[in-house]
């Protein structure tokens, strides 16, 4: 697997219809709106995808899947490349449509970046906040992707972290770390606008201060670009080789931007034994305004 382009549209970018199909989630809101358009035009057909939780399926337009089904979804949607808009498409959608498509010779992602972000009308400590999910459904395991962890195979937890603090404290809370043997965060810096970075650092200090004086596991903090899945692919390499395989598994926890995220679902839908830990926000309507940067990234696994 290798990333074969990272290419910055520019804002409101277009792409030229390359793909047979394209594969996209609900809009819901103005950049999300644009990336659905620019996907329909970079494509021959376009579909809408979403995963319930539920009942571990997969619904493409009004059809029905199993989430492991790799063989239907190949079978639906044949050919040497798809696009697959992570503007719109959430985590678990992003890693199962990854891994049945791994066997293609090319996937592609467009990422359409906000303008800016709705804040909370607070001051104090919430000035940083910005209000982007109504709350968050319990953790529920991903077909494929929740490999067991026992006291003989413990966890080593990477967490890419954004601007919700309420996200990464539910991922170390007790319940959750109770075979993690040690964990770290990822912030995305540089981010996509100067000074976006203060905001994820400000929400999620006090978190990381609560776990650590909490917790006798070790702990790193890392940084990479906020859109660059190629710097996020290759931290999730350096951690995961320090793993004892026959002891340790890798937890990877996509809760920062959507190209971390791509790189997570890339990662996992390569080694098998990887595991993911999502938490299933329940995503506000117009959460963002505007319309940023658009990107398109490359994947070829030949």
């Amino acid at each position: 697997m290798k990333f074969s382009y990272l290419r910055d549209l520019g804002v409101a970018g277009e792409l030229p219809r390359t793909y047979p199909t394209a594969l996209c989630g609900k809009a819901l809101d103005d950049r999300g709106r644009h990336s659905v358009t620019v996907a329909r035009q970079a494509s021959e057909s376009c579909h809408e995808v979403s995963y319930n939780l539920e009942t571990f399926e997969l619904t493409i337009d009004s059809v029905t899947v199993r989430a492991g089904d790799h063989a239907a979804l190949r079978a639906r949607f044949p050919g040497q490349a798809i696009l697959l808009d992570a503007t719109t498409l959430d985590v678990p959608e992003l890693l199962l449509l990854t891994r049945a498509f791994s066997s293609t010779r090319h996937i592609g992602y467009l990422y359409v970046e906000p303008e800016k972000y709705r804040k909370r009308l607070s001051a104090g400590p919430d000035s940083h906040g910005f209000s982007l999910s109504s709350g968050y459904r319990p953790f529920a395991p991903i077909p494929g992707f929740t490999p067991e962890l026992s006291a003989q195979r413990q966890g080593r937890l990477l967490a890419f972290v954004g601007f919700e603090s309420t996200r990464l404290s539910r991922v170390l809370s007790p319940d959750e770390v109770g075979y993690v043997k040690s964990w770290s965060v990822a912030f995305g810096v540089p981010p996509f606008q100067a000074s976006w970075e203060m905001h994820a650092l400000v929400q999620n200090a006090e978190v990381l201060n609560d776990a650590r004086q909490g917790s006798e596991n070790s702990q790193d903090v890392f940084f990479v670009g906020a859109n660059d899945p190629l710097a996020a692919y290759n931290l999730i390499g350096e951690v995961s080789s320090s793993i004892d395989p026959k002891s340790e598994r890798l937890i990877l926890a996509p809760l920062g931007t959507k190209p971390a995220s791509i790189s997570v679902a890339l990662f996992a839908a390569m080694n098998q034994n990887v595991r993911v830990t999502f938490d299933f926000p329940h995503r506000l309507a117009e959460r963002t305004e505007g319309v940023g940067k658009a990107h398109h990234y490359g994947v070829s696994f030949v």
